[in-house]
C-alpha cells in the first residue's frame, strides 16, 4: 500500500490506493502544490526580512491547506512534513522566536523536493513543461 520515496528510509509513505483513486485529478494537485510551494517560500522570505506575526499565520493556514491536500490523495509524507511545520507554525504564534527564517526555508526547500519526486514518481508534466520540452503545446495536437 505504502511506498517509500527516499532511500534514507525516512517517514516519506504514498498511499498508492489514494493516489490511484485521485489520479484523474492529481493535475490539479499538482497545480495546488506548485502555488502553495512558491507562496510558502514568498512568505517565509517576507517572514525573515520582517518577523512580522502575521507572515507565521498565512504560512500556518497555506501549510494547513497542502497538508490536507496531500493527505487527501495519498501523499503522507508529504503531508507529514506539512503538519511538522505547521505544529512548530502554531508554536511560534503562542511564543514567538521559536523558528528562524532560515529554518523555515530549509524546511520548505524539504518540502519542495518531496513534492517533486511524488511528482515524478506520479505526475504528467504540466502543459508548460511539455511546451518546453517538445517546443509544441501539447493542447493543439
Amino acid at each position: 500500500m505504502a511506498q517509500t520515496l527516499t532511500p534514507s528510509g525516512s517517514a516519506h509513505y504514498i498511499d498508492r490506493r489514494a493516489v490511484e483513486r485521485w489520479h484523474p485529478f492529481l493535475h490539479l494537485y499538482f497545480e495546488s502544490m506548485e502555488a502553495g510551494i512558491a507562496e510558502l517560500r514568498s512568505l517565509a522570505q517576507q517572514f525573515g526580512e520582517t518577523s512580522k506575526p502575521e507572515l507565521l499565520r498565512m504560512l500556518h493556514l497555506r501549510c494547513h491547506g497542502l497538508k490536507g491536500a496531500s493527505e487527501t490523495v495519498g501523499f503522507k509524507g508529504l503531508a507529514s512534513l506539512l503538519r511538522r511545520l505547521e505544529r512548530q507554525l502554531e508554536k511560534d504564534l503562542v511564543v514567538p522566536g521559536r523558528i528562524s527564517a532560515g529554518e523555515l526555508i530549509k524546511q520548505i526547500e524539504t518540502i519542495a523536493s518531496v513534492y517533486r519526486a511524488s511528482r515524478e514518481m506520479f505526475g504528467k508534466p504540466s502543459a508548460e513543461e511539455e511546451t518546453n520540452a517538445s517546443g509544441q503545446d501539447p493542447r493543439s495536437r
